[in-house]
């Protein structure tokens, strides 16, 4: 029997070998969160590392790279594949729990990013499109940060969640 929940996770969160060298907090993944998903039956959806995919695992100058017209153009056409995905799991029935970011990346920080050589304040390229997009599309899907050792407070909105 599906529990017929299911949350999309940036890639980080379930592989730390995808970030930059140096910048990894943990050896594999996001244990203590991702302990409290398998614990509430949670499926979790992989989504592909907007970093990776347009600039490659020895990337540099992230944030150019990804607002350059080639990295735009394929941010484009992963937000089309989300963006089905996630219709197709709704249209099938299924609880979107929410899509979880990487807080502090300059592709998927929700509330603070990487820019000018520091984090701050802001939104990462790829959930800053990411988010336009799910307002036009009308998706009511809603997208929280995690940051790597304040996992307890995305546990704790998943559980006003899941509760």
């Amino acid at each position: 029997m599906r529990s017929g929940k299911v949350i999309f996770l940036s890639h980080c969160i379930l592989n730390q070998n995808a970030r930059l060298v140096g910048v990894a907090d943990f050896p594999a993944m996001f244990d203590p969160l991702l302990d409290y998903l398998q614990e509430k039956e949670v499926g979790l959806i992989q989504l592909p590392c907007p970093e990776l995919y347009c600039l490659g695992l020895g990337r540099l100058e992230v944030r150019a790279g990804l607002e350059s017209p080639a990295g735009s153009k394929r941010l484009v056409r992963m937000i089309d594949d989300l963006i089905f995905t996630i219709r197709e799991y709704l249209f099938q029935g299924f609880e979107v729990v929410g899509i979880l970011g990487k807080e502090g990346s300059p592709a998927c920080g929700v509330t603070r990013t990487w820019l000018d050589n520091r984090q701050q304040d802001g939104q990462g390229v790829w959930i800053r499109e990411l988010k336009k997009r799910l307002i036009a599309e009308k998706l009511d899907i809603q997208v929280h940060g995690v940051a790597d050792h304040k996992q307890d407070e995305t546990i704790k909105w998943l559980e006003e969640r899941l509760n």
